[in-house]
């Protein structure tokens, strides 16, 4: 596919960073746990917790990149401290 603009490492999985401009609508589980250098079972963590919203096509489970993009963005906001005053 687009191995030499490393889109595609040899396993077949996408890159991190590139996963968001590749054009793909949707990634695997182990293609969003690679593009946010985290584990497979953390994705499926936040699946289950509902800080991810799955797309279920049969038995797959997938992700659409923006939903990913949308989980790094809440990471980034500042965690208000309720003892702070």
């Amino acid at each position: 596919m687009h191995e030499q603009e490393g889109l595609i490492n040899k396993k077949g999985c996408t890159k991190g960073a590139n996963v968001m401009q590749s054009g793909r609508l949707v990634l695997d589980i182990k293609e969003a746990a690679h593009a946010l250098s985290i584990s497979p079972w953390t994705i499926r963590r936040y699946i289950s917790d509902g800080k991810l919203k799955p797309i279920r096509i049969g038995r797959r489970v997938l992700l659409e990149p923006s939903e990913l993009q949308r989980l790094v963005e809440v990471g980034r906001k500042p965690r208000v401290r309720a003892d702070v005053q």
